[in-house]
């Protein structure tokens, strides 16, 4: 039996390539992917509703508001991507196939927990996944920032490949 290689390719990417990632999407991805909307009915509280997309409308993949420095921010998602790529990997020996891209919305607070995360863009089609990624970051610590009530909002993208 061949062994089947996985990776994830957890890359901070321009606008532009990760538009063409997602298909060209636009800004709601969960509108253009669901045919069904009983599904999302479900629980839309995973997703970035479309009033809070317009509100920050243009920014993807960087820090949009906070004091929190790229750096930290960086570093911080590095020392926990372990456990998006542990959640992709726990899915596929489930028997699961995956592809796809989605760019996340969180927020860090000056303690380094995250107070809220959401998903801003997706084309993965897998509401389960989808919500245990989120409930994932929701679990990251960063570290401390020495500047009281700061909440640093974070747009990341994350892109899953199978080979």
């Amino acid at each position: 039996m061949n062994k089947v290689i996985i990776t994830i390719i957890i890359i901070i990417i321009p606008v532009f390539a990760l538009e063409f990632i997602l298909g060209g999407k636009g800004k709601s991805a969960q509108k253009d992917n669901f045919s069904d909307s009983t599904v999302l009915e479900k629980d839309t509280s995973i997703y970035v509703d479309s009033a809070e997309i317009l509100k920050y409308d243009g920014i993807r993949g960087q820090t949009i508001i906070g004091q929190r420095s790229r750096a930290n921010i960086m570093r911080g998602i590095d020392q926990n991507s372990n456990t998006i790529r542990k959640e992709y990997i726990n899915y596929m020996r489930q028997g699961n196939k995956l592809n796809g891209g989605l760019i996340v919305r969180f927020k860090i607070i000056s303690t380094g927990e995250i107070v809220d995360c959401k998903i801003l863009q997706s084309d993965i089609n897998d509401m389960i996944f989808e919500k245990n990624i989120v409930l994932t970051i929701k679990r990251w610590k960063f570290s401390e920032i020495q500047i009281e009530n700061d909440t640093t909002i974070v747009e990341y993208p994350f892109v899953f490949e199978q080979y």
